[in-house]
């Protein structure tokens, strides 16, 4: 039998690693738009050599590298010039204490790296210094956005200011004193007075035994049909919930790159992967044929009636009102 033979992958031997400070916060997403361009991240970097110690009075230029988290390793992105290394960052290890506080900031978000999360590798600058003795250090994965999602202001639809004038959503509407009118006086009719009229009609005709059907059913209690539009809305606030929570796990997920002739990794053509989306999708059809498409027609219904009664009862206060007096009239004047 002929011995079969066998090769490791490439080993680099090495003197000294760099190592990133264990207490440092590292924010997982982190929003490249919030703070100005001056904004940045901030990893704090030691030399350190065999026995595990930091080491002093060497002065280490270090130079960054923008990568991507890939499943099989660290994947460098071909355009660098995302990465960026501002002034008053550390270029070196300082020689007194062995640490140098690197800053930097990415300017493009995951969204145009396939939804890719970055690290970035903080190396000594090999490039200038022949300096392959020192390992690298990476720092952990972050998802790059632009801004947070800001909810807007829930705010009604048609709203009165004190002048009974209609106000918009996120309007200011000056708040004027009311110019005070005297009322007409109107004498207020006994209780029940319709109800005795009525009677006394019946009595007339003879019809005072008889049942008068009623023409108008009595409406709902208010809080009966407020209880369910809460549970229309929660019901439709969660099915919205589990389809956001649906989209992420049948995300088309990177899981490599096909190798040119001289043996690089071709970017432009990525290798994705991703899992089975019909039995989500069909779940999620389901609960909105079951539930969701009635319950928002409910809530658009309501939506639509108040703004129906708003806006009648703006007009009918309008209307309601009575003109304003004339002025006095003096003789010889005018």
């Amino acid at each position: 039998i002929s011995p079969i033979q066998v090769k490791t992958t490439r080993v680099t031997v090495v003197t000294y690693k760099l190592k990133l400070r264990s207490d440092d916060e590292w924010e997982e997403t982190w929003y490249k738009d919030e703070g100005g361009r001056e904004k940045c991240m901030t990893a704090n970097v030691g030399l350190y050599g065999r026995d595990q110690k930091r080491e002093k009075g060497k002065k280490i230029p270090i130079a960054l590298s923008l990568y991507y988290d890939g499943m099989n390793g660290p994947i460098k992105v071909k355009n660098q010039n995302a990465l960026r290394a501002l002034e008053t960052s550390r270029k070196y290890i300082d020689k007194k204490t062995g640490f140098a506080e690197v800053r930097f900031r990415i300017d493009e978000v995951s969204k145009n790296h396939q939804g890719q999360e970055f690290i970035i590798q903080i190396g000594a600058d090999t490039d200038k210094y022949n300096l392959n003795n020192i390992a690298p250090v990476y720092t952990p994965q972050v998802m790059v956005k632009s801004k947070r999602y800001k909810r807007p202001v829930q705010s009604p639809a048609l709203g009165t200011n004190a002048n009974n004038a209609p106000a918009g959503p996120n309007i200011p509407v000056p708040l004027m004193p009311a110019p005070i009118m005297e009322q007409p006086w109107i004498p207020m009719a006994p209780p029940n007075a319709g109800q005795n009229e009525q009677h006394q009609q019946q009595q007339q005709h003879g019809t005072a035994g008889a049942t008068v059907p009623q023409q108008v059913s009595p409406p709902q209690h208010p809080s009966v049909e407020i209880h369910r539009l809460q549970q229309a809305l929660n019901r439709v606030r969660n099915w919205t919930d589990e389809v956001v929570n649906a989209l992420r796990p049948i995300k088309w997920q990177v899981i490599g790159y096909p190798r040119n002739a001289d043996g690089s990794s071709d970017f432009s053509h990525p290798f994705y992967n991703m899992n089975n989306p019909n039995t989500t999708i069909s779940r999620l059809l389901e609960l909105h044929a079951e539930s969701v498409r009635s319950d928002l027609r409910r809530l658009e219904a309501a939506v639509t009636n108040k703004e129906d009664e708003s806006a009648a009862a703006a007009v009918a206060s309008l209307q309601q009102r009575p003109p304003p007096p004339l002025p006095p009239y003096y003789p010889g004047y005018g």
